[in-house]
């Protein structure tokens, strides 16, 4: 009769500890696809960043070539105004 008791009593032991294995594998089943769910949505932010900065990059080259040629432009005007008035 007490090996029976003792033998209950190691299966209601084995039980709660598997009942208790199972919630904390859930947990931890939870915790992993809320940490890939914020992986990806941290992915997806920083290849849209990535591409706004590359179109920023091009947005600012663009930029310096037409400074560059209106500069270029202007410095013709000047010489071209200069010109003439030097020969009045």
């Amino acid at each position: 009769m007490l090996r029976y008791v003792k033998v209950e009593v190691e299966k209601k032991t084995a039980l709660n500890s598997l009942t208790s294995l199972r919630e904390e594998l859930a947990t931890s089943n939870k915790r992993l696809a809320e940490a890939e769910a914020d992986l990806k949505i941290e992915k997806e932010w920083r290849q849209r960043l990535q591409a706004s900065s590359q179109t920023d990059k091009e947005a600012l080259e663009h930029k310096r070539l037409e400074l560059d040629y209106l500069q270029s432009v202007s410095n013709v005007s000047r010489f071209y105004i200069f010109s003439i008035a030097c020969r009045n």
